[in-house]
């Protein structure tokens, strides 16, 4: 079975105006996994 994550991201940054979020975060999802990212307005959201 291979090591290779089902979704990779890279670099990923998000700003509100002058204010940093998120700064060029890299996330490795592997099979089985759970992961929860927190939207702008709060929602959750929860890739299956």
């Amino acid at each position: 079975m291979s090591d290779a994550p089902v979704l990779r991201l890279s670099d990923i940054s998000k700003r509100f105006g002058d204010t940093v979020a998120n700064d060029a975060i890299s996330i490795d999802l592997a099979r089985g996994e759970v992961l929860a990212l927190l939207g702008e307005n709060g929602a959750a959201a929860r890739p299956h």
